[in-house]
């Protein structure tokens, strides 16, 4: 546990903990000074949950990811060796957005240090501030960050997004609090863009790849009657419950996958992460967000895909298959079954996360690749330590930047 002095958290009632100078927006001095107020536990931040969910529909490009939900359910579980630093920016009397925080120790070439960052740990492909204006709130809480104790020692937003000009508008906005930042690549990410339809999509593929998945199909109809299931919660007149006997088809599944055999909890099963992906399944399931994909041979699931899905986007969480069939390319008919059934559902995208690209790209329509924004403070020895690193690093390997570890 980290033991620096941490701020008091504020009741939901009380006054603003900190008041901001105005902005260039305020420069007219018709609108009050934006003010931030820091929580810094999931039971003090319970009573916003309405204000979150509100937020979140404001949000461009939200993903489960960013919900309430999402973010209880993993600090429930690993939030003991970690800090939460949860900034609610205000407009005035109105919450403006929602910055989502927390400082981990982490690895690096110079050793342990403390990094301040999303609370997303790698999960998603994707993160950034709540609400319909990301760029004040990013902006606001980062002022009001560099002006409390520090208990960090390095800054890393990670994880933003692909746009050159967001990302450009996003630089910007951090520098205007006040830090000197870098921006690195971070991860490539597999995309799936269903936006004109299913035929339209399949037309796309090279005819290998198209004739090569039928063919896996032809060969895995013949050990029985092929059947794809899907179960989302909340749509087809499926209840908003956490429907666990398909989920524990799921877990069945990975267990005869080679992710059964997997040491870095790469599978739903693994013991370092099956009790939380069950919580995460049942609190995306309250929300309509969870989606479990199987496909059987006969009376036998063979392979199987866990998602979640949100405003029409589908994150592919986990997909597995019984290596039993691994010869007539189970995975392979999943994944085509599973696109073509979104596209008909009318899902607009699917992220498929980052790593294996090389099995993934027959699929892909597009890799998407996110950044990093790193801010070295210099009184933190340790955060020089490693920005001289890195940059020597990179002169004489070519590297592009990345991650410290």
């Amino acid at each position: 546990m980290l033991t620096d002095p941490i701020m008091q958290t504020t009741p939901p009632d009380a006054p603003p903990a900190f008041q901001c100078p105005p902005t260039t927006k305020m420069a007219s001095g018709s609108r009050p000074a934006y003010t931030v107020r820091e929580i810094n536990s999931i039971d003090a931040l319970a009573p916003w949950r309405e204000d979150w969910t509100r937020l979140l529909e404001e949000t461009p490009n939200a993903t489960f990811f960013h919900t309430f939900e999402w973010l209880e359910t993993y600090w429930r579980w690993y939030g003991a060796e970690q800090r939460l630093r949860v900034m609610l920016v205000f407009d005035g009397e109105r919450l403006l957005g929602i910055l989502p925080l927390d400082v981990r120790t982490e690895s690096t070439r110079v050793g342990k240090m403390r990094v301040l960052g999303y609370p997303l740990d790698g999960w998603g492909a994707f993160y950034g501030p709540l609400g319909p204006d990301p760029l004040t709130t990013l902006q606001e809480s980062l002022r009001f960050v560099l002006r409390t104790t520090r208990d960090w020692d390095l800054l890393d937003l990670r994880w933003v997004g692909e746009h050159c000009d967001a990302n450009q508008q996003f630089q910007s906005a951090i520098r205007k609090s006040g830090c000197s930042v870098i921006s690195q690549p971070w991860a490539d990410i597999g995309k799936i863009d269903l936006t004109l339809g299913w035929e339209e999509y399949w037309n796309s593929r090279t005819s290998k790849w198209r004739n090569n998945t039928r063919r896996c199909e032809k060969k895995l109809a013949k050990r029985g009657e092929l059947r794809f299931v899907r179960v989302r919660a909340g749509s087809d007149g499926a209840a908003l419950e956490p429907t666990w006997d398909l989920y524990d088809v799921c877990e069945q599944v990975a267990e005869l996958s080679w992710q059964g055999k997997s040491t870095t909890g790469t599978t739903l099963t693994h013991a370092s992460v099956r009790g939380f992906l069950r919580d995460a399944h049942a609190a995306a399931a309250g929300l309509g967000a969870s989606d479990i994909c199987l496909l059987y041979v006969g009376e036998r699931a063979v392979a199987f895909a866990y998602n979640y899905v949100f405003k029409g986007v589908v994150f592919g969480l986990r997909i597995g298959f019984d290596e039993a069939f691994a010869k007539e390319g189970a995975g392979t008919v999943l994944n085509y079954y599973l696109i073509r059934d979104s596209a008909q559902r009318g899902d607009t995208r699917l992220v498929l996360g980052e790593g294996y690209l090389a099995c993934k790209r027959g699929w892909l329509t597009r890799v998407a690749h996110s950044r990093h924004f790193v801010h070295f403070p210099l009184l933190s020895p340790r955060a020089q330590a490693l920005r001289v690193k890195c940059w020597v690093q990179q002169q004489f390997s070519g590297l592009a930047g990345g991650k410290h570890a």
